[in-house]
C-alpha cells in the first residue's frame, strides 16, 4: 500500500482506497491528532466543522463531534448527504457520506454516528519538507491587511520553503477564507524577520473555539528570502532529528 506510509516529499497523485485497513489507516490521524473536519452539504452548500471523537472498527462506525456552527446538525439529522475533508501535514483525505446519521452520546456529550466510508481519496499534495518549530524556540507571527482591516497576532507552528502553519487565539474562521491573499505576513525567527504576502490555504478552529490553525503559502517570495528560509528549515530539520 502506498499512501499513508509515503516517506518522500514528492507530491503524489490522488489515490482511492477501498479496503477497510487502508480506510482506517487514513482516518486514524484525525482521531489521534484531533484534526478538524470540513463538512460540506451540497456542491456549493454551507461548510461546517466537526471532529472524529471515536472510530468503532467492529461496527464500522464513526462518531462525529457537535458541529460548528450548530446549524449543520439540523442538516445532518435531515439525512442530507455530505462531503468530508481532512487536512494534515500536506495530506488531504476526502470521502462522501450518503447514509443517514444516528444521534448518540459519548462521555456525556452529544455525537453523531455515521457509517465508515466504503471508499475515500488520499492525496499527498506537499512537495516541500516542513518542520515543526522546537518548543524552546517559539516564533511570533502576524497577519496584517490594510491599516485596520485585519490585525492578527499569534505563533508560527511549522515552516517549509513554500509556506507555514500559524496559530491564533480564538476563532478567526470568519476573518480568513481559503484563497484569500493577505498583503503582509511577518514572523520573528532567529535568522531575522520574514516578511511576505501569503495566500490562505485552510483555516480551522480547534479545541472548542480556543484557538485557530491557519495554513498559508508564500506569495512572490524574493530569491534572498527563499534561500534564507530554506537554510533555516534545513537547520531545524537537523535539530529536530537530533531531538527525536
Amino acid at each position: 500500500m502506498r499512501g499513508p506510509s509515503v516517506s518522500d516529499n514528492a507530491p503524489q497523485p490522488p489515490q482511492v482506497y477501498r479496503s477497510m485497513g487502508e480506510i482506517l489507516m487514513c482516518l486514524r490521524p484525525a482521531v489521534e491528532q484531533h484534526l478538524p473536519l470540513r463538512i460540506t452539504f451540497g456542491q456549493q452548500g454551507p461548510q461546517f466543522q466537526s471532529f472524529i471523537v471515536q472510530l468503532d472498527e467492529a461496527k464500522g462506525l464513526i462518531a462525529l463531534d457537535e458541529f460548528v456552527p450548530s446549524e449543520g446538525e439540523r442538516l445532518l439529522e435531515q439525512g442530507l448527504p455530505f462531503l468530508v475533508d481532512s487536512f494534515h501535514d500536506g495530506i488531504k483525505v476526502t470521502w462522501r457520506s450518503e447514509q443517514p446519521a444516528r444521534r448518540g452520546e459519548l462521555n456525556g456529550t452529544r455525537c453523531y454516528w455515521i457509517a465508515l466510508p466504503s471508499a475515500l481519496t488520499y492525496h499527498q499534495r506537499r512537495n516541500a519538507y516542513r518542520v515543526k518549530l522546537l518548543l524552546n524556540r517559539p516564533a511570533k507571527a502576524q497577519l496584517l491587511q490594510g491599516s485596520d482591516q485585519l490585525q492578527l497576532q499569534g505563533q508560527l507552528i511549522d515552516l517549509s520553503a513554500t509556506g507555514c502553519k500559524l496559530r491564533f487565539p480564538g476563532n478567526v474562521t470568519h476573518l480568513l477564507q481559503p484563497g484569500q491573499l493577505i498583503q503582509r505576513f511577518t514572523a520573528e525567527l532567529p535568522i531575522g524577520t520574514i516578511e511576505a504576502a501569503v495566500n490562505i490555504r485552510h483555516v480551522a478552529c480547534l479545541s472548542r473555539l480556543e484557538y485557530s490553525d491557519v495554513g498559508v503559502s508564500f506569495d512572490n517570495l524574493s530569491g534572498a528570502d527563499q534561500r534564507q528560509i530554506e537554510r533555516f528549515v534545513y537547520q531545524l530539520q537537523r535539530e529536530n532529528r537530533r531531538f527525536e
